[in-house]
């Protein structure tokens, strides 16, 4: 390996590092700053509005690639990212719109902003940058790299959620409020730190076959709609779409439940904030041990057919301990151990079945997928929730009992089509192919 190459490594990790920094910030305090502006129980419905705000981005973002160079966009999501935290920092200090109104209500539209800001955080910052890794990446270096990116991405979200969580012990509420104004400070310092490691990047690599592609291709495909059209076309692709959707719905049903529980058993947002840092700080902790210890040895075996079906059959295992005892403690545990195996083992499976694609694959159809196939996923699970709950209060049959059912249906789907998804890009490795 030479020393560019090594470079290389070292800048991708450490831009993955102030991301994920800032996001570990960020997503703890959406759900928590949401419930005490607007309340818990619109939390189902913020889910199911999500898509049809973040398509309007993904047409925004698909002009840019259009117009211009990726590393700009990466930059533009950046720096608007940045300045509109400190904003929200700002207003969430207020007396009036922010945190000192302790009066819940579906009309507090700063906790609405808040929470739509955060959810177009993943795939139009972390996402996009996967984008960029995976396009000056081989299946070879992947293998060898991807759990060396992971575990140092985590390294920096373990930090944070531990110092988050120190951070925000002991406080009472009516004195804490400009604590969760320095943590959204501090997300937007650490976001905007990633920008000169990104240009680093960019001045260590030759003229990037990406952006050369990209260029030819600008006038050829400037469909806003192309990315979408792709993965509706390519039954890969959409494949793809359907791993991240149906591991969602099983995802933001299991959050929900343990969010729903924490409100009962933390009335007070500080105590809240804090117990959901150390939850994430478990979450980046563990991850950072299975990336080092497991993910390379796991990745060796991605060109098997049978290897994407572990991560649903995983998930599986764990839902069933969850029908045998239902409280928060048990919820926790398995919702921590699923983003565990979620962020050091289908992450970066994820992103590897991108490198046999094309570049509008890798860049148009991946942003639908992060953005919209996400959020569809988490709208569908907020939907169900809602759904569940209604049929188990007429027909006085257990929401546990109507889940264990939902989960054994989705996981079945999953595994089937995890099934089909592996033996293709086995076949695509084997014989050096590309899919366009």
């Amino acid at each position: 390996m030479n020393k560019i190459e090594i470079k290389k490594i070292i800048l991708i990790t450490l831009a993955l590092f102030f991301l994920i920094s800032s996001f570990a910030i960020l997503k703890q305090l959406k759900n928590i700053l949401f419930m005490f502006t607007v309340g818990k129980e619109y939390l189902k419905i913020a889910k199911s509005l999500t898509p049809v705000f973040l398509i309007t981005i993904v047409l925004l973002y698909s002009f840019l690639l259009n117009h211009l160079k990726f590393y700009k966009i990466v930059s533009f999501f950046i720096i608007f990212y940045s300045i509109i935290g400190l904003i929200f920092a700002y207003f969430f200090g207020h007396q009036t719109i922010g945190l000192h109104n302790n009066i819940t209500s579906i009309d507090r539209i700063l906790g609405w902003l808040f929470y739509f800001y955060i959810e177009g955080f993943s795939p139009f910052i972390i996402s996009v940058y996967w984008s960029f890794i995976n396009s000056i990446n081989n299946n070879t270096s992947a293998k060898k790299n991807y759990s060396f990116f992971i575990a140092g991405s985590r390294i920096g979200g373990c930090l944070t959620a531990l110092i988050s969580y120190f951070f925000m012990q002991n406080c009472l509420t009516n004195k804490c409020i400009w604590k969760h104004q320095v943590l959204l400070i501090a997300s937007s310092i650490l976001l905007i730190c990633a920008l000169p490691v990104v240009y680093k990047i960019i001045k260590i690599i030759p003229i990037l076959d990406l952006e050369k592609n990209l260029d030819k291709h600008k006038h050829k495909h400037n469909n806003l709609f192309e990315g979408f059209k792709l993965l509706l076309k390519n039954a890969y692709v959409f494949s793809m779409f359907l791993l991240i959707f149906l591991y969602d719905i099983i995802n933001t049903i299991v959050d929900n439940r343990r969010l729903v529980l924490a409100k009962e058993n933390f009335n007070d947002i500080s105590e809240l904030t804090a117990n959901l840092f150390k939850d994430q700080f478990l979450i980046d902790l563990g991850s950072v041990f299975v990336s080092l210890l497991l993910t390379t040895f796991l990745l060796k075996f991605l060109n098997k057919k049978y290897f994407l079906i572990i991560i649903p059959l995983s998930i599986g295992i764990l839902l069933f301990n969850l029908s045998l005892k239902f409280n928060y403690q048990i919820i926790s545990l398995i919702y921590i151990l699923m983003r565990i195996i979620n962020d050091s083992i289908f992450l970066p499976t994820r992103e590897a079945l991108y490198i046999p694609t094309s570049n509008d694959i890798k860049f148009k159809s991946k942003s639908w997928i992060d953005s919209f196939g996400r959020k569809i996923g988490q709208s569908t699970g907020g939907i169900s929730i809602n759904l569940i709950e209604n049929y188990s209060s007429i027909s006085n049959i257990s929401i546990t009992s109507i889940l264990n059912h939902y989960f054994l249906i989705l996981i079945a789907i999953w595994t089937t089509v995890a099934y089909f998804l592996g033996k293709k890009y086995a076949k695509l490795i084997k014989n050096n192919q590309t899919i366009n």
